[in-house]
């Protein structure tokens, strides 16, 4: 028997698959690097940027080979579509900042791949991906996490940011997680392209 693995589903945001959405996460990453937001924030690492689409939570191995067949089935009259990447803001909401992060407008193609996934990962899914399903959906892509310090709790003010950049959505990668000394490393188990 295997270890298991801390998986997820995603879109990756990469210079190859997404260069524009890629670059504009980076801009703004850099911009509140230059700021006081740099000693606020564990940043998420750029190789690593992505939307997850569904969390697994604790997999074996040995499950993947005959579920990634039925997942890439059950995707096959999905194809690519363009999502909208918004401005970092603070997330979920700037009462309960946990990220800063850049919010994906709602579009029905994501509603449907979401709904593919889950239906196809629920045998896999973990107890942490059961107990989390009672928290809703929201799109986004991780810039990093707000680290609480001895202000209460509170986060600072973030610098407004206007625009938006369109997300490519043509393929989803298959991502095991594991921790390190930065913090989380990733893997792609399998890469599915829509």
């Amino acid at each position: 028997m295997s270890n298991p693995l801390r998986s997820f589903v995603a879109i990756p945001i990469c210079a190859d698959s997404a260069p524009e959405a890629y670059t504009f996460l980076l801009s703004r990453r850099e911009r509140l690097l230059s700021g006081s937001w740099a000693r606020r924030v564990r940043w998420a690492n750029p190789e690593h940027y992505h939307l997850t689409v569904h969390f697994l939570g604790q997999i074996e191995v040995e499950e993947t080979a005959e579920w990634l067949t039925q997942l890439e089935h059950a995707l096959r009259n999905i194809k690519p579509f363009e999502l909208t990447m918004n401005a970092p803001c603070l997330f979920p909401r700037i009462s309960r900042a946990k990220l800063v992060a850049c919010p994906i407008e709602p579009h029905p193609e994501l509603k449907r791949l979401r709904r593919i996934v889950q239906t196809v990962c629920s045998p896999l899914a973990g107890n942490e991906e059961q107990e989390s399903k009672h928290i809703p959906y929201r799109a986004h892509a991780t810039l990093g996490r707000i680290r609480r310090t001895g202000n209460g709790g509170k986060a600072p003010n973030l610098p407004s940011f206007p625009g938006s950049v369109s997300l490519p959505a043509g393929q989803l990668d298959i991502m095991a997680s594991f921790p390190c000394e930065e913090g989380v490393r990733h893997e792609i188990v399998r890469r599915i392209v829509l």
